[in-house]
């Protein structure tokens, strides 16, 4: 079949599970459709965003994105919207009507995962242009100013306020700066989707819908590339997926077998894991600690969410707060050159103060060389979205800020040092 020659641009505001899908389809529209893959959208026939929908911030971005691509790319150029955000927001989901793309193949090749590229290096390239940097920007400090707007009567002052912003800005970009430096990947790190998808059904997530049901990778295969991840160069090996902590339950597997393959091989190798669910840690903590003990690991992400068990109960994540903790409190103390990062979700609907502060106290422990605060926001099609006791905007955005100001105080040297042994610390 004769295919005319074309130039495609792929880009994502999506995780690092976005990278791995720019990678796979640029790699096939390059050797099976031969066209010319570019980074620059003002040179592109077709222009795909992959976006993301994990919360309303990234749904912004997402939305922004494609409202700036529109106005900037050429008129002939065709843009197609993929993504979780096209699995949840009927809006953006594509339609062969509407596409030359053939989106039946796109879609298998993304439910399948990576199955032919191996090695996927993180190199986010120009994702995002820098003039939607900019802009970006520009909606935080909307959002900050209004924050100060809305600020306790101390602050309502013009000379308070701006000088309130102002602390306030400085803080969220050393949270930025340290959230991107302190990260499962960085330049010596090769990305291994080990799994795609979730069994769990937590209340206020919408990427189940958009990932599925878990999909993993059968592990002579995953053994296969990461020989190859190692012969490339790459010391790192970032196991990622939906939730890690499923992998291989759909083969009669489990994530113990494939660490335990890559703890007995005889090769300089790091191991970093993310999106791994609490429910796996507390469940075998006597196994990942013998496993933590062999010193490849360098950095565990499991987000616990809340430090409350009735808000943990209304998420529907399946555990305790405190036995959680007690796992990663073990791994710290015997395994404390490992990096450990957890995620905490503010404001969840029906969070009261007290219920807020068991939340807040998780920022004392010393377990965590890094803590990732979110504020809640409403997902389509969750659970959560039909709770009727929601906390206002204005009380998310006051927790937020005291949770991330107690972080910012609490824990800059522990922070320092974990970004050393990451980009710096030998194997």
């Amino acid at each position: 079949m004769q295919r005319d020659k074309k130039t495609v641009m792929i880009t994502t505001t999506g995780c690092v599970d976005c990278y791995v899908d720019v990678k796979i389809l640029k790699d096939y529209f390059a050797d099976i459709y031969h066209y010319d893959v570019t980074d620059n959208y003002s040179k592109a026939d077709i222009i795909m965003i992959l976006g993301c929908i994990a919360t309303q911030y990234v749904e912004d971005d997402t939305r922004a994105l494609i409202d700036y691509i529109t106005t900037q790319k050429r008129e002939d150029a065709e843009l197609v919207v993929l993504g979780c955000i096209s699995k949840v927001r009927p809006e953006f989901t594509p339609s062969q009507e509407r596409t030359t793309l053939p989106l039946d193949e796109i879609h298998d090749l993304l439910q399948q995962g990576d199955l032919t590229n191996p090695v996927v290096p993180y190199s986010p390239d120009s994702f995002v242009e820098a003039d939607f940097f900019q802009a970006k920007k520009e909606r935080k400090l909307q959002a900050f100013q209004q924050y100060a707007e809305s600020a306790p009567k101390p602050y309502r002052n013009r000379l308070a306020a701006v000088a309130y912003q102002k602390i306030f800005e400085i803080f969220r970009h050393y949270t930025d700066f340290m959230g991107t430096k302190i990260s499962p990947c960085s330049g010596r790190s090769a990305l291994l989707r080990i799994s795609l998808g979730c069994k769990n059904y937590c209340s206020y997530c919408a990427i189940k819908r958009a990932r599925g049901q878990v999909r993993s990778k059968p592990l002579p295969q995953l053994m296969d590339q990461v020989h190859q991840i190692l012969a490339a160069g790459y010391t790192d090996i970032v196991l990622t997926g939906t939730n890690i902590g499923d992998y291989g339950k759909d083969l009669g597997l489990d994530l113990l077998d494939l660490l335990d393959r890559l703890v007995h091989l005889e090769a300089p190798l790091r191991i970093r894991m993310r999106n791994l669910h609490p429910k796996w840690v507390i469940a075998n903590i006597d196994e990942f600690l013998k496993l933590l003990g062999s010193g490849k690991f360098l950095f565990v992400a499991s987000p616990i969410q809340s430090g409350n068990d009735r808000i943990l109960k209304l998420m529907n994540r399946g555990y305790g707060a405190e036995e959680f903790l007690a796992g990663m409190r073990e791994i710290h103390r015997r395994c404390p050159a490992v990096i450990l990062e957890t995620h905490v979700i503010v404001g969840f609907p029906g969070e009261t103060e007290a219920e807020f502060e068991d939340s807040l106290r998780i920022i004392d422990e010393e377990i965590f060389d890094h803590i990732v605060i979110n504020r809640y926001t409403e997902r389509p099609g969750t659970k959560a979205a039909s709770f009727m006791d929601k906390n206002p905007e204005k009380v998310i955005w006051a927790r937020y800020k005291r949770m991330l100001l107690k972080k910012l105080v609490s824990r800059p040297l522990r922070q320092l040092k974990a970004l050393y042994r990451l980009n710096y610390g030998s194997y």
